[in-house]
């Protein structure tokens, strides 16, 4: 994955390690709703900044950076199953079905109509676990590292 920080030049590079992704379904007022929770590890491959990746106040930068890049992607993938294709590959009537057997009785009628408007949020966290070796960035006087 790719991510540019604001007010940077230059890209970060990481290659995500590990991923843990858990589908929570509510039913709070009479709508349904699922909570995706993404929780991924990341190594930084590749340091095209000026960024010292042994600061703490960096790391946390780009790891906001990488969160939304998540987002926006998954978000995008939920859009054309959801919208397009109206397919549920991610499982969302499954954990319906295992949190509430009887609501699924009733709702597994209707879940063709209610799978393409079903709101979905999304709770993205990157942890970046290893920065990478280029202390400082490869070719960048060490006056221009951004601590």
């Amino acid at each position: 994955m790719t991510a540019r920080v604001p007010g940077e030049r230059g890209n970060i590079t990481s290659r995500m390690i590990r991923a843990h992704t858990d589908i929570t379904p509510k039913h709070e007022k009479g709508r349904w709703k699922i909570i995706v929770n993404v929780t991924s590890e990341h190594d930084i491959i590749l340091n095209g900044t000026k960024l010292d990746l042994l600061s703490e106040r960096n790391i946390q930068r780009i790891e906001t950076e990488l969160e939304k890049d998540i987002k926006r992607r998954m978000r995008s993938a939920l859009d054309q199953l959801q919208k397009d294709m109206k397919v549920d590959v991610f499982g969302f009537a499954d954990a319906i079905h295992k949190k509430y057997p009887s609501r699924w009785r009733h709702l597994k009628k209707r879940w063709n109509d209610v799978f393409p408007d079903l709101p979905v949020e999304l709770n993205i966290t990157v942890k970046v676990r290893r920065p990478g070796m280029n202390f400082p960035p490869q070719g960048v006087p060490e006056q221009e590292v951004k601590e």
